[in-house]
């Protein structure tokens, strides 16, 4: 719905890497915060617009407002779901 070509796991997303001859050095899913916002429009609420752009103004600076607690919630814990997976690999 954002544009997206494929959507990844952790799984999935290292397993690629590691096939394109990368070293993975971390891989980790983030933005946890988001899980539950992006399940109520895109499952409950049936939005079928770009997800991003569903956000009222009003609605996005209340998110860039969040405290910044809520946003060191991934560093801190490895989150075990989120919106987005990150993977640093290098080239042997």
């Amino acid at each position: 719905a954002s544009g997206h070509y494929r959507r990844y796991t952790v799984a999935s997303l290292r397993s690629a890497v590691e096939g394109a001859g990368f070293r993975v050095e971390r891989c980790h899913y983030m933005n946890l915060a988001g899980v539950l916002p992006y399940f109520l429009k895109s499952r409950v609420l049936r939005r079928s617009a770009n997800f991003s752009r569903t956000f009222s103004p009003s609605a996005i600076r209340r998110i860039q407002g969040m405290p910044r607690w809520i946003r060191r919630i991934d560093r801190l814990t490895g989150a075990p779901l989120g919106l987005s997976v990150v993977c640093v690999a290098r080239r042997d």
